[in-house]
């Protein structure tokens, strides 16, 4: 029934588009990529697009037949033989979330730009809802990013990825401000789950990683609410490495006592990465399920 809802909307929408030039090259752009490569989830040229048909209601327009034109085009994939039955049932939420979009004469309108790429990358299959976050399902990390002037920790690093066959074919967990209400540890656990169960279907799948300010040590001392964030996969086979300083503002943007300690010179937000290797994650996927056999990452609705 979704299907053909999708396909009668983006009839409608073709009908009446008066940018139907835009049309075959922001769609042949979006083909170009191939398996197992690493993507930029932003598209180049409908971005570029985008910016040239001012009228907002067009601008919508066009974000709709590109969403829907790569929907119709994948449908048949979305299937157990790719995913795993946690995430199909996330991927009903998203299909949902974007006919009521689609529905919307505003479409995307009031929301930040980047959950309409998101959206449209997890129709493309470059990446997949987990639930708490989305995640590529193919990345990879700098190996420059990890040497600097400590020695321990670059050979620490190094001793990684030897030991992991190097930096990329791992899937990269991103936020999605949607399902910020899942924000929890109860969330984040069952996106956990999720991310084992995918690995599952996808055995070659390194594992996953995340860059961000919340894997910071520091957080022991700034912020101990969201110590789960790193004290669960550190205490079950995860890693994590410094990166640097954090130049993405999000530690303080949101916070009011991150932010004054970061005023005083009290706090500097640092950047970690965190890496959780299949074989651990699995493992305690595995034990977390049998202890909770009755918990939301089983869950269509949430």
């Amino acid at each position: 029934m979704l299907l053909q809802q999708f396909k009668d909307l983006l009839e409608n929408l073709k009908g009446d588009f008066q940018y139907s030039d835009q049309i075959a090259p922001a769609l042949q752009e979006l083909k170009q990529y191939q398996p197992n490569t690493i993507v930029e989830y932003q598209p180049v040229y409908m971005k570029k697009a985008l910016g040239q048909i001012k009228a907002v209601a067009a601008q919508e327009a066009f974000k709709k037949i590109v969403i829907l034109s790569c929907l119709i085009e994948n449908w048949d994939d979305f299937t157990p033989a790719n995913y795993s039955q946690s995430v199909l049932d996330q991927y009903q939420i998203i299909f949902n979330r974007i006919l009521s979009n689609c529905e919307n004469s505003d479409g995307w309108g009031e929301q930040k730009l980047d959950v309409y790429w998101k959206e449209l990358a997890m129709a493309r299959q470059l990446m997949f809802p987990a639930g708490a976050q989305i995640s590529e399902n193919y990345s990879g990390f700098s190996a420059k990013q990890g040497i600097h002037l400590n020695r321990l920790g670059t050979l620490s690093f190094l001793s990684f990825l030897a030991a992991h066959g190097g930096s990329k074919g791992y899937y990269q967990i991103h936020t999605y401000t949607p399902e910020l209400g899942r924000f929890n540890e109860q969330g984040w656990n069952d996106c956990y789950v999720r991310l084992a169960q995918m690995m599952k279907v996808n055995p070659k799948v390194k594992g996953f990683f995340g860059i961000s300010w919340f894997y910071d040590p520091q957080l022991a001392d700034i912020s101990p609410r969201l110590m789960y964030l790193q004290s669960i996969p550190l205490q079950n086979g995860a890693k994590s490495f410094y990166m640097g300083k954090d130049e993405t503002g999000n530690a303080i943007s949101k916070s009011k006592s991150r932010l004054k300690l970061y005023e005083e010179g009290k706090y500097t937000p640092q950047s970690y990465l965190l890496v959780w290797p299949r074989e651990a994650l699995i493992a305690w996927a595995d034990e977390y399920v049998k202890a909770n056999p009755g918990d939301e990452h089983k869950a269509v609705v949430n």
